[in-house]
């Protein structure tokens, strides 16, 4: 392992600090004025685990159902009174939304919503302790949790079906809700030994293994395993797993409130246009290196970032023109995905979104559209100006002042 390590002795200082002081002063009490700062403070990202319950998209036995009987369980409040030390945040924040957690003697800063569903209710573990242990684990392994709970889960669904036995486990009951297997496989995708070899793989590699059609509740797009949300009651949502350039992830389009916002079962335009616009808006946020929640839950206008940009560089710019930048940043990222052999037929959904109804709750029987979404999809790439195969046109590269281009077989 090697590093290159400065320590610098001058100062950062901005192109026009007074200006910069004071649009901090008016978007910071534009935030906390728009949120329940206790809420944040006392519970995170986990006040989500009783949300997504109420709002039918909670993975439940890897993405079976879309709600946990158990989930109170294992929930924000239940974290509060349980097993919650304190919270923490990132520098100079005045939200602190970072929890950390204390269980079977070691403390971890976690577990977010996105480790609870998938460590937790996708798996069916109903004990929120062992759930804070997983999580310690991971982060000592450096495994990441949701491709962890997803690939266990996936795991447990094929030993209750059939296409694993103990031989295969090395004597693991490897099935929902068995906490003590969660624990150990853990250990063993670690470590590589046993099941835990193939495992470590992600859900595509396991799923092609085994075979028998397994592949059709593999719960991965482009080989990255799913994050915490069903999608067959949100197209919006599914459309921005299909579509997201690293595969089923959260981070560059959550739209699932747009979703409840315009209709759980609607499809068409307006969906997609959104689903663009997130995708600049989202990553824009990783360009600048700032928190995607000032925005998404707590309010901040997007024209706030150009301004900030702006005030703090010296140079002057626009939200129009940073989204553009995203934009091309989009674009080239989706040349070397097709240069290092992504099929545009990639830009899918597991067959379980579209072929296994919801089996409770509100929304009970439905599955996600398959001729829609795919509509969908191809009005995705023809906003975006690519061809029908999803491969940006010559004429929208020349418009994002990107000029060398991989040649790539239309």
């Amino acid at each position: 392992l090697k590093a290159i390590v400065v320590k610098g002795s001058g100062e950062l200082s901005a192109a026009n600090p007074d200006q910069l002081k004071e649009l901090y002063k008016e978007a910071n009490k534009e935030m906390l004025d728009s949120i329940d700062l206790n809420v944040w403070r006392k519970q995170g990202t986990m006040q989500w685990i009783e949300w997504s319950n109420e709002m039918c998209c909670l993975p439940t036995r890897n993405f079976q159902d879309v709600q946990f009987e158990a989930f109170r369980k294992i929930d924000g409040l239940t974290m509060v009174s349980k097993t919650r030390v304190h919270n923490k945040g990132c520098y100079l924040c005045p939200v602190n939304c970072g929890q950390v957690n204390r269980a079977r003697g070691v403390e971890v800063e976690g577990p977010e919503y996105e480790t609870a569903a998938m460590l937790g209710s996708n798996c069916a573990i109903e004990s929120l302790e062992d759930i804070v242990y997983a999580n310690y684990l991971c982060d000592q392994y450096g495994m990441d949790t949701i491709s962890t709970g997803n690939v266990i889960a996936f795991a447990m669904e094929c030993f209750e079906k059939g296409f694993l036995d103990q031989v295969d486990t090395g004597g693991l009951k490897l099935k929902f809700g068995n906490s003590d297997a969660l624990l150990e496989t853990i250990r063993k995708i670690a470590f590589r030994e046993g099941l835990g070899n193939l495992l470590a793989e992600g859900v595509r590699a396991v799923s092609l293994k085994i075979g028998g059609g397994t592949e059709r509740f593999a719960m991965e797009v482009k080989g990255l395993e799913m994050s915490g949300y069903d999608v067959r009651a949100a197209p919006a949502m599914a459309l921005a797993y299909a579509t997201a350039d690293i595969g089923a992830h959260h981070n560059r389009a959550w739209a699932l409130t747009y979703d409840i916002k315009t209709g759980r079962k609607n499809y068409g335009e307006e969906k997609v246009r959104w689903i663009i616009y997130l995708q600049h808006l989202r990553p824009l946020f990783d360009c600048l290196g700032v928190c995607r929640f000032t925005w998404v839950e707590f309010n901040l206008k997007p024209e706030y970032y150009a301004k900030f940009y702006s005030y703090a560089t010296g140079l002057e710019t626009s939200l129009e023109t940073l989204l553009q930048r995203s934009e091309r940043i989009w674009n080239l990222t989706r040349l070397i995905s097709l240069r290092q052999g992504l099929k545009p037929g990639e830009d899918w959904l597991p067959a379980r979104v579209f072929e296994d109804p919801i089996p409770s709750g509100p929304f009970k029987g439905l599955t996600l559209n398959r001729e829609a979404f795919s509509i969908m999809l191809q009005q995705y790439y023809k906003f975006r100006g690519w061809n029908s195969k999803g491969i940006p046109s010559e004429s929208k590269l020349k418009e994002l002042g990107v000029l060398e281009a991989p040649k790539l077989s239309p």
